[in-house]
């Protein structure tokens, strides 16, 4: 084919008439391009369902439970948390034990009735032992047949569901009234309930009586001088249920006080 001065030119301008091309493209995508929030690069994100599945214990009673005792366990509240985040402790046969994967949560549900009085009827309390009833429980704790512990559990699981636990177990002269007390706000379940989980709490062997405890690193003599003294507590360290973080001076000590 014979080399033409039209088809020179077509040659010539052909890359240009192609970044023209691009040009006019790219300009349209920008026109169309969306706006970055309204992208979702990962199928994953933003999700509203719940897409994770928690596996724990919502009802356990540790030692501190009459029935519970009686069939053996013998780990109380601290050990049982313990057990449940996967660390290792000794059970009631005298063997350790660590889970091979830690629970994910655990509510404790102890019976309130009797709570942790069955350690007293195992160890023998002589002010328990006037008990007909209770000696029978003591006896068959240290000494019954698999099938005599087991009926007798079943008897303790009737008697404080009925209200009906033998008469020293529920006498305040005997076994001690319990009184738990809170720091709150107000009144309201909400607030009960907040401070709870805070454990700005405590509990006494019957007395209504008010107690106020502070710990912190930075208490000195002035701080009693101010009117406000809760209010110092809070700022300067932490409450009764409080977690203290260390300091980087090991050789400061912290201090404790109560402004009441």
């Amino acid at each position: 084919m014979p080399f033409t001065r039209q088809r020179f030119i077509t040659i010539l301008l052909g890359p240009m008439a192609l970044t023209a091309l691009g040009l006019q493209f790219g300009s349209a995508l920008a026109q169309e391009a969306p706006k970055m929030g309204d992208i979702r690069y990962s199928p994953y994100a933003q999700k509203e369902y719940p897409q994770q599945v928690f596996i724990g214990s919502t009802h356990h009673h540790t030692a501190s439970s009459g029935d519970a005792f009686m069939c053996g366990n013998r780990l109380g509240v601290a050990d049982t948390y313990r057990l449940a985040l996967g660390q290792e402790v000794i059970i009631s046969t005298g063997v350790p034990l660590k889970m091979s994967r830690p629970m994910d949560l655990m509510a404790i549900t102890d019976h309130a009735e009797g709570q942790g009085l069955m350690y007293e009827v195992y160890n023998g309390n002589p002010a328990y032992m006037l008990d007909e009833t209770l000696v029978r429980w003591h006896e068959t704790m240290i000494s019954g047949t698999t099938e005599e512990v087991v009926k007798v559990a079943n008897e303790v699981v009737v008697a404080q569901s009925t209200g009906n636990l033998p008469a020293p177990l529920t006498d305040p002269e005997t076994s001690g009234a319990i009184m738990k007390s809170v720091w709150a706000k107000e009144n309201t379940r909400e607030s009960l309930w907040d401070a709870m989980y805070r454990k700005e709490s405590y509990a006494t062997s019957g007395s209504r009586i008010t107690v106020r405890f502070f710990g912190g690193w930075d208490f000195d003599a002035a701080t009693v001088d101010y009117r406000y003294l809760a209010d110092q507590g809070y700022a300067k360290g932490v409450p009764m249920g409080g977690d203290l973080i260390a300091q980087d001076d090991l050789t400061k000590a912290p201090s404790f006080w109560s402004p009441l």
